[in-house]
């Protein structure tokens, strides 16, 4: 257990065993990153780039996420309750994105494989330059991107 972490950056990066992380408080800018299997549920907030190039395992977060939620991940679940910024699964190569409200313009910008899911509204551009992959929304899209298809 990992407490009032003060929203430092680049906090629980690069694990790569199987372990049970709790984070009670909120992470700054790449939170989560290079992780290959743990399981971590964070009770606060985090900033940009959470769990960007994860692996394996699984992330939950209680509250909102910044931009670039999940970038470049190849593997695991990413979860986040609350809303997401703009560019989230960017680059996604695999995994699964789960997020609770809103997410942000360009969400599933060139997006290679794996699965989002929205359960509130998406910005501008959804799933631009979209090479494979699946996007659920459950709420408005602005406006889909180049390549993206309903």
């Amino acid at each position: 257990v990992l407490k009032n972490p003060g929203a430092k950056h680049s906090l629980g990066v690069g694990i790569l065993n199987k372990l049970n992380l709790i984070i009670e408080g909120s992470l700054g800018y790449f939170g989560v990153g290079s992780i290959d299997g743990p399981v971590v549920r964070i009770s606060g907030r985090v900033g940009w780039s959470c769990a960007e190039n994860m692996m394996a395992g699984k992330v939950v977060i209680e509250k909102n996420a910044g931009s670039c939620f999940g970038a470049a991940i190849r593997g695991g679940d990413l979860i986040c309750k609350g809303s997401v910024g703009a560019r989230s699964g960017i680059d996604m190569k695999g995994g699964t994105i789960i997020v609770g409200g809103d997410a942000g313009a360009f969400t599933g910008f060139m997006m290679q494989r794996g699965r989002i899911i929205i359960v509130g509204d998406v910005g501008a551009n959804l799933g631009d330059s979209l090479y494979d992959g699946t996007i659920f929304v459950g709420g408005k899209i602005k406006s889909l991107g180049a390549d993206a298809v309903e």
